[in-house]
């Protein structure tokens, strides 16, 4: 399986539903929550500023895309 990081914050929606995608198709992910300055520094140097951002391997996603997703993960 390749490797899976998601960028999120607290109390937002979407980044609940990429949480909930990864977890309901048992897909592990590592969990980077961007409240410290560290995280952001770290979010930023792959070039976004917002979350959800996915990276698998060393694609990085804006937002969530679930075709995308799928895609980069070669589920379909």
């Amino acid at each position: 399986m390749k490797s899976v990081t998601l960028y999120v914050l607290p109390a937002c929606p979407y980044c609940e539903h990429a949480k909930q995608y990864l977890t309901t198709h048992a897909i592990p992910y590592r969990e980077v929550v961007v409240t410290s300055e560290h995280a952001l520094t770290e979010l930023h140097s792959l070039g976004s500023d917002s979350v959800p951002t996915l990276v698998v391997e060393n694609k990085v996603m804006r937002g969530f895309n679930e075709n995308r997703l799928k895609r980069w993960l070669e589920l379909t």
